[in-house]
């Protein structure tokens, strides 16, 4: 009716805007001509008035529709989707009815604000939480309404969608259920028994202020069902046409349907969901006979659903969060994020403390599938003195080629076939099963079942046990176990519990696999997504509350509630949801109902002595995780098991490490250190100043105030944090320093690396062991029959004093290469020359003293000590130092090191070596970082396998690279996008056959054992090189290929949505940096690179630092956006440095240093004093400090620093001097920023005529293109170039200087200033090698740029100051006087002629290069 009355209006000049209005009575949406039609279900229907006078409409299409709104509040646009709408073409508003929109979920409230009693922002208005929208409504006439308008083409594919209509696939307003399901929302007595939101999402969180009686619940969730299985007649739709339903479906019965998939999220809950009927969505099934609500009881049905209606919780529970999956677990964030990204979690549960009953699932499985998966399995053994409680000794574990594993425990290894069986009937049949060559797995039994099922048995080979993937997985599962007992201090005799619940985490959780494909290995195996319902509540050992349902406990004031500890989930026992609980009686029990303890419960004194109670009766009579547990005969059994001795403490198990003191408490309890901070500072050694000068002194432990609390406030930045140390003098003194203090005075005296520079004061004495070779033994002999010095010094350490005093104990190899000189002396002055650790150097080294002395590094690190902390050198030292310290930071981190590198290992079964495989080792290389945590690194010893037959070459992407992406995604409208990967090298496969000799660093039992390398290892000599080309088969993988300019520059074609313009996308790699320049980078590093790469938590964003650099994204003055870099902050870092430096020499850096050389300074002619060894080694540190800033950007100090750097041979103090002073230059100026601007250049190309060549030698030569060019794609670049030589610059040799800087549009690219390697006789030939170097690098450079796909904009622009140089490359006729240049004058020539460059003149004032 409303249809008509809207087609009536037309008469009416306000009806013809577009707009939507609220129509009450209307019971389907009607949309006009305003709007975008964008499905046809093909139906028609017919459309009656109250009163046959008033007309119908007939055959009326029903579509789906769109419309625009235009929010005039955030000016948005926001796209509106109704579906099952009737289309009315003729007239220009839309009718929406408001029942329909509170169906769809959202909120309405159609009473005008001036009739509202109490007006809010909620008042007259259609609200979306989801989309955080309110849709206010406005008049017309005394309708209310909303403007409304038909969307554009771009605005149907980028605005936000709403829909205001159930999103389903029909719709039937004349269901008789909408009047059902009202009237039972009433009691008997009129009153209302639930509290019903149903403006919000079914699945949502919601909050109900009255508990309910579980009774009531019951009685209206039975008079809904009832009401729905009564109603099994065929509900008509006269005018709906026949061949609008599906054949055998009722309207009635995909209503059904959908009430079943409401019931199972909310009603049994407690909340009855309203409007039975809402959301249809076709059933897929053709017979009716197939929904449960027609052909079942309500017994039946509850069965069927797997669930009961009753013990329910007032409240909806919240799903699970990554952070609390993520602890209970045990793994980290993002692999938490991908479990529920990949899963489902069908039963939801509070995580809050209260008492619920664990429902089921509705997942099913069928007996025997086929898997299309081969399997491996293998059978993991305990001590027979580790029986578990239930009589196993061992456990069957199956696992697939992608993953997937399940574990059965056996009471011994005879009971194979019974695993094998139960593996059959649980998960499937797979393709092929592996297995060793035991009796067990190879009986005739078992091969008749495996004929059976229809699958094969495959054997292995005698001796090749280690083809076995199960024995992998076999040692991972040991080590989880080993750390679940050890964290929650579990009995050990729960191992296998603990070990079927490790099985359901693992195939859970998503893999980084190419084979996987981020799934997860339960997704991949069966095809549907895994549910972790059952997992997702309790941490394993984890506190909870059960509920114990017994005539006892119904007896008032007795308890219900029991406390014990969960076990995970329970297999054939109780209900799907039911979890194992470890009682106070030391049983076990299936229990659903159950619950974690609340965070009041948790810090409850009453509480806790209850929990200390239950642990020593549970102590008593399993043991723990360090104790023996009682005599056998006294350990409780579940049911149907024979007793077994037993002992708990398994022969492999690790020692248990000494006890670490607790912190002091404060007065409330509180432990004082929970900052890990304080902890790292203890026992760090440092100078302090102690009256006039600095001395050494030892952290010995906080203060703590008279309160019992700490002094200070804590800060994670060391010099902000203010907490009060204890400080003791080698004298004995003790002294308070704050924790700041003790940092900057670490900061000053350390090396930008974080060590202490030692300098030798002498040699004391010397030692060697018998390893040292003997003096008769000096001479090797050759093949030819020469005799020749061994070049060994091995078994030799000298005792070293330092000038602070410390005496230590020094190799003579590493003495050798920092002291030559003084150890040479010591040497001779000791009678030593003549052993055969000190003959075949010291000769030599005392000829060449002076020249030694000058060019050597005379400072040594003291590796021994970094930001004042001890560094072990091995993993005993390291325990002793942790020892010392009271603490486990070192031992925790390799813990940390060994579990993130152990997965590289394959556990050789039986130790067996397999063919070609050689012997290597390795070691872990303990560290230091700024805040003082401590890293371990396991690296193999690369340098001592041999070298690999073909090349390890492992390339980085190039600084010039990066400046081109950059520049080019800002003239392209490009986002970028910067990521870290994760453990780069140990996500490669491995290509050297290495195998090692497991050491003390590993587990206990894989100590002493064979383990297979499997991963490219740091320290391998083709580690880079394996991860390199690992990673090159991902990118080709993804589609991307390699620039064949730059190997580490991947691109792909990709098209603009914006602007549907082409354009190539890049990824950049820099060994694990990668960055993106592209119209969607993150998702390019999130989900395709990141789906098989683990990337850093965090790291995948806009650039902040890359490659040293500050990056930031700045808009130009002409309001062109690009991308910039600073090396601010390193440039900063390094004056910082030196600063601290030239403090302890009572110095300080030059002031006024308006320019980075003092004016008129020439290098070569400095005759000041030669520096001492010391300062020539602080001079070359220098230089390499400047040499990187001018990568970063400096141009200014370009020539400045290769000027000094050729002065490293042989340094005075003058220019150690000016290298202080380019340090004041940049203290002044470090604030310089590089623009990659990609603005076009305004280029007068007028000043470059182009010539005829046609009667030169170069007619008819044209620039080489290169082969299988790339597409180009994009905006292209203009390049333009300056050129200079300072001829005869250098005032001792007379050689020139040539100079260039390289733009792409705006953007400085590429610039060098260097030293000519000839010698020119005058300023034309200096000018000319100038003007070569510079077309040899833009040859080079258009290369690339073609290769990249980047269009080249005509020739490239060459400005220079010489017009004699200027003449000869550009005008046809010219002729060349001097043959000297005549391979520059060629070359230069025939670039011009094919236009791959054109020349012209700049004033010397003008010229860039110039400065």
């Amino acid at each position: 009716m409303g249809a008509l009355i809207a087609l009536a209006e037309a008469g009416d000049p306000d009806s013809f805007q577009s707009r939507t209005e609220l129509d009450s009575h209307a019971n389907m949406v009607v949309v006009g001509s305003n709007c975008t039609v964008f499905d046809t279900t093909g139906k028609f229907c017919t459309i009656n008035s109250f009163t046959e006078l008033a007309g119908k409409l007939d055959r009326v299409p029903i579509v789906d529709a769109v419309v625009a709104y235009d929010c005039p509040y955030t000016s948005k646009v926001c796209l509106l989707l109704m579906r099952n709408t009737l289309q009315v073409s003729d007239i220009q508003v839309n009718l929406l009815p408001p029942f329909i929109v509170r169906e769809a979920g959202l909120h309405i409230d159609d009473c005008p604000k001036s009739q509202s009693p109490d007006p809010t922002v909620d008042t007259h208005c259609i609200y979306s939480k989801d989309a955080d929208l309110r849709i206010h409504f406005g008049l017309h006439h005394t309708f209310s309404c909303f403007a409304t308008r038909k969307p554009t083409e771009s605005e149907l594919s980028t605005c936000d969608k709403i829909f205001l209509t159930p999103d389903s696939t029909w719709w039937n307003p004349h269901s008789p259920h909408f009047t059902a399901n009202e009237e039972a929302m009433l009691m008997l007595n009129g009153t209302i028994p639930l509290v019903h939101k149903r403006s919000e999402p079914l699945i949502e969180d919601r909050d109900y202020t009255d508990p309910l009686l579980v009774e009531v619940v019951d009685a209206h969730i039975n008079s809904v069902l009832a009401s729905a299985i009564n109603a099994e007649e065929m509900i008509s739709y006269p005018e709906i046409q026949s061949n609008s339903i599906p054949e055998n479906q009722s309207i009635a019965y995909m209503e059904m349907q959908d009430f079943h998939d409401s019931l199972a999220s909310d009603a049994l809950n407690g909340k009855i969901s309203a409007a039975f009927g809402t959301h249809m969505s076709a059933y897929t099934d053709d017979d009716e006979r197939n929904c449960p609500l027609f052909t079942t009881t309500l017994d039946k049905l509850e069965l069927e659903f797997q669930s009961e209606i009753s013990s329910v919780d007032v409240k909806s529970p919240k799903g699970v969060t990554p952070e609390f999956l993520s602890k209970i677990w045990s793994v980290s964030q993002r692999n938490a994020e991908d479990i529920l990204d990949q899963n489902t979690q069908l039963k939801r549960q509070s995580t809050e403390g209260l008492l619920s009953r664990q429902f089921s699932t509705n997942d099913r499985m069928l007996r025997y599938r086929r898997l299309q998966s081969y399997f491996f399995t293998d059978t993991m053994f305990v001590t027979s003195k580790a029986e578990s409680t239930r009589g196993y000794t061992c456990l069957q574990l199956f696992v697939s080629d992608k993953g997937y594993v399940a574990v059965y425990p056996m009471e011994s290894k005879s009971d194979f076939d019974q695993a094998l069986h139960l593996f059959c009937k649980e998960v499937g049949v797979p393709v092929s099963l592996v297995v060793d060559p035991s009796g067990e797995q190879t009986s005739r039994a078992v091969h008749r079942f495996c004929n059976q099922v229809g699958t094969t048995l495959r054997i292995l080979e005698e001796s090749t046990q280690w083809a076995n993937r199960a024995k992998l997985y076999i040692g991972l599962l040991k080590k989880a176990i080993r750390r679940d007992l050890r964290e929650s201090n579990c009995p050990m005799v729960l191992w296998d519990y603990c070990a079927q619940r490790w099985a359901l985490i693992h195939n859970l959780t998503p893999r980084n696999l190419f084979q996987l494909e981020k799934q997860s290995p339960y997704q991949f195996t069966f095809g549907v997504q895994g549910d972790i319902s059952r997992l997702c509540n309790f941490g394993w050992y984890e506190w909870c509350y059960y509920k114990e349902e017994s005539k006892k406990t119904t007896i008032f004031p007795n308890q219900k509630e029991f406390l014990g500890h969960n076990l995970g989930p329970s297999k054939n026992k109780g209900n799907e949801m039911a979890q194992w609980i470890l009682t106070s009686k030391g049983t076990f029990v299936p229990r659903r109902t159950c619950r974690r303890l609340t965070e009041q419960e948790l810090l409850s004194p009453v509480e806790k002595r209850k929990r200390d109670l239950f642990d020593k009766i549970i102590l008593a009579k399993l043991g723990d995780s360090l104790r023996l547990p009682p005599t056998p005969s006294t350990r409780p059994k579940p049911e149907n098991t024979t007793p077994n001795s037993y002992d708990s403490r398994n022969s492999d198990e690790e020692k248990p490490q000494d006890m670490v003191d607790e912190d002091p408490l404060d007065k409330s309890g509180t432990p004082i250190f929970e900052n890990s901070f304080g902890d790292t500072l203890i026992n760090a050694e440092v100078l302090l100043p102690q009256g006039e000068e600095l001395q050494k002194a030892r952290v010995r432990k906080r203060v703590i105030g008279t309160d019992g609390n700490e002094i200070g406030e804590y800060d994670s930045n060391p010099l902000l944090n203010t907490l009060v140390y204890e400080v003791e003098f080698l004298d004995g003194t003790i002294r308070d320093y704050g924790a700041n203090v003790i940092a900057e005075n670490l900061y000053s005296q350390l090396d930008p690396d974080g060590y202490r520079q030692q300098i030798m004061d002498c040699i004391l004495e010397h030692s060697k062991d018998d390893t040292a070779v003997a003096k008769a033994d000096k001479y090797a002999v050759t093949k030819g029959g020469l005799k020749r010095l061994r070049k060994t010094t091995i078994g030799w350490k000298m005792l070293v004093r330092w000038t602070d005093e410390n005496e230590e104990w020094i190799p003579l190899k590493k003495l050798k290469e920092h002291y030559p000189v003084q150890t040479a002396e010591y040497a001779v002055a000791n009678n030593l020359a003549d052993e055969a650790a000190f003959a075949w150097w010291v000769p030599y080294t005392l000829r060449r003293r002076d020249r030694i002395i000058a060019s050597v590094k005379a400072r040594i690190r003291s590796t021994t000590v970094k930001f004042g902390i001890k560094v072990p050198r091995t993993i005993q030292q390291a325990r002793d130092f942790d020892r010392e310290n009271g603490n486990t930071l070192w031992s925790n981190a390799i813990d940390l090191e060994m579990g993130t590198i152990l997965p590289a290992f394959d556990l050789s079964e039986n130790d067996f070596i397999p063919p070609q495989y050689e012997q290597t080792s390795g070691h872990l290389v303990f560290d230091v970082k700024m805040d003082f945590t401590r890293k371990a690194r396991w690296v193999k010893d690369g340098h001592l396998t041999k070298d690999p037959d073909s090349s390890n070459y492992a390339g980085v992407v190039s600084r010039e690279s990066v400046r081109i992406a950059l520049t080019y995604a800002a003239l392209n409208d490009l986002d970028v996008c910067a990521g870290d990967i994760k453990s780069a090298y140990l996500q490669a496969p491995a290509s050297e056959k290495h195998y090692i000799i497991c050491g003390d660093e590993f587990p206990l039992e894989w100590q002493g054992r064979v383990a297979i390398i499997r991963r490219a290892l740091y320290g391998g000599k083709c580690a880079g090189s394996d991860y390199w080309k690992h990673m090159r088969t991902c990118m080709l993988h993804l589609g991307f290929e390699s620039c064949k300019a730059d190997q580490d520059v991947w691109m792909r074609k990709a098209v603009h949505p914006k602007t549907n313009a082409e354009y190539w996308e890049y990824v950049l790699l820099y060994v694990d940096d990668c960055l993106c320049a592209s119209h969607r980078p993150k998702e390019v590093l999130e989900k395709e690179i990141g789906k098989y790469w683990t990337m850093k938590p965090g790291s995948v964003g806009p650039p902040t630092i890359y490659l040293g650099n500050k990056v930031s994204k700045v808009t130009l003055e002409n309001g062109v956006k690009a991308w910039s870099f600073s090396s601010s902050q390193y440039v900063q870092g390094a004056v910082n440095n030196v600063e601290a430096y030239l403090k302890r020499k009572n110095q300080s850096l030059p002031c006024k240093c308006s320019t980075p050389l003092a004016t008129y300074y020439r290098p070569e002619i400095d005759i000041s004093e030669e520096l001492n060894s010391a300062e020539a080694s602080y001079f070359m540190s220098l230089v390499g400090i400047l040499q990187w800033i001018v990568e970063l950007g400096r141009v200014d100090i370009t020539c400045e620093v290769s000027m000094m750097a050729s002065m490293m041979a042989n340094p005075r103090k003058g220019h150690l001097d000016q290298l202080l002073h380019i340090f004041g230059y940049l203290k002044a100026n470090h604030n310089a920023e590089m623009v990659f601007n990609p603005t076009v250049p305004n280029i007068d190309k007028s000043k470059f005529p182009r010539e005829s060549w046609a009667h030169t030698p170069y007619a008819g030569a044209k620039e080489q293109m290169p082969p299988d060019m790339k597409e180009p794609r994009g905006f292209g670049f203009v390049i333009s170039t300056y050129v200079d030589s300072d001829h005869a610059g250098d005032s001792v040799t007379r050689r020139s200087r040539t100079g260039f800087i390289v733009f792409l549009n705006s953007a400085p690219i590429y610039w060098l200033s260097k030293k000519q390697p000839g010698l020119e006789t005058s300023s034309f030939g200096s000018e000319f090698m100038a003007m070569k170097h510079c077309c040899k690098y833009l040859r080079g450079l258009h290369y690339k740029l073609r290769e990249m796909g980047i269009p080249v904009e005509g020739p490239s622009y060459i400005f220079g100051d010489n017009k004699s140089v200027l003449a000869n490359s550009s005008v046809p006729d010219s002729m060349l006087q001097k043959k000297s240049n005549a391979i520059a004058y060629h070359f230069v020539r025939e670039g011009c002629c094919c236009d791959e460059w054109l020349v012209t003149y700049i004033n010397t004032l003008e010229n860039i290069a110039d400065h």
